[in-house]
Formats: structure tokens, sequence, C-alpha cells
């Protein structure tokens, strides 16, 4: 046989316990249950369906997701960005020659690691204003320094980094509106290396 719902009351049995069949007190009737506030801007049907499955590419170049960045990353956010206003301010140059560029001297088991993060700082470390099209990099090609040319450029630049058996890795900092202009090779002959890897 089912049991029924025990309702207490304040005067218990010989046994000390309270009696099932007890009709409840005026002040042992249960509460009732507020209901629950409803939620004052609730989401209409409507407003699902009011979405865009195609954005403009200047919002979506806004929305790329952007993971937290780590203090060297955003130095070098910075960096890309002084590198980028430089080059608009040079009329937005499209040979190498021609181009302001950032160079570092760099020991050749971290120029891989120290290429993603240049990378990074001008595919996504700071916003162009709106209209203009988003930046990216360039890199020139690799040069290991000899005892010569590493005393040439610590006596013209001053730069104590740059030290014999150290690689030049040189980069620009320009926009994806098109293709710099291919760079000339030893043989004279063009060769576009963008290295956009």
């Amino acid at each position: 046989m089912a049991r029924r719902s025990a309702t207490l009351t304040d005067e218990p049995t010989d046994d000390g316990q309270p009696t099932e069949d007890s009709q409840p007190t005026e002040d042992s009737q249960p509460t009732e249950t507020a209901p629950a506030a409803e939620t004052p801007d609730e989401i209409t049907p409507e407003q699902v369906r009011a979405f865009t499955e195609t954005a403009p590419a200047d919002l979506i170049d806004k929305t790329q997701p952007r993971r937290a960045r780590k203090p060297f990353q955003l130095e070098m956010d910075k960096v890309a960005e002084e590198a980028y206003q430089r080059w608009i301010a040079a009329d937005q140059p499209k040979l190498w020659q021609n181009m302001p560029t950032v160079t570092y001297f760099l020991n050749p088991e971290d120029v891989d690691k120290w290429r993603k993060v240049i990378r990074r700082a001008c595919d996504t470390g700071f916003d162009t204003p709106e209209g203009e099209p988003g930046t990216r990099v360039r890199f020139g090609t690799e040069v290991t320094l000899t005892e010569e040319l590493s005393a040439l450029v610590i006596e013209k630049t001053g730069n104590p980094e740059a030290l014999p058996g150290r690689v030049a890795v040189s980069w620009a900092c320009i926009n994806k509106r098109g293709k710099a202009a291919p760079a000339a090779d030893a043989n004279g002959s063009d060769d576009d290396d963008d290295d956009d890897d």
C-alpha cells in the first residue's frame, strides 16, 4: 500500500513522533512558491532569424578571433604598427629598397619563432582606419652576417646585436591592397619573395 505524505504538527504522539493524520494548524500551512520572474529582455524567434550570412570584409577583419597575447607579442604589435605608419608616411612604396624596414639580428635557431611573432603582429596586431585594407608582412632575404658585414653594420647602426654568425631578418609591414613590386635577384631577374607561407 502506498504511504501517505506526512503532515507535521506541533502535537507529537505518545512516542514523541508527529502523526500522519493530524490536520495542519494555521501556523503550519505550507507557503506558496513565488512564480519565477520573467526575463525582461526575452529573445524572440524573429530576433534569432535577424542575422547576416555574409558580412563586409572590413567587419570580418575586425571580428577575427584573437587569443590573449603575451607581453612580447603586444610589444611586437606596437613595432609592426610603427613600421606600417612609416610605410604610409613614405607614400606606400612597392619597391623593397624604398620600404622602411625593421631588421633583427637573430641566432639561426631562433629565426622561425621570431618570424611567427612578426607575422602575427602584422596580420592581427592592430586595426587600420576604417575603409583601409588590412596589413601583412613582407620579409626580405635572410642574410648570415660575416665578420666583415657584422663590423660594417655595427659601425653604421651602433647595434651590438649584429654579431658574426647571426641572421639578419628584415621585414616591412604593408597593406593588403596589392602585391609589392618584385625584387631583383643577383642575375637581374625579378623574384617576388613575399614569403606568405
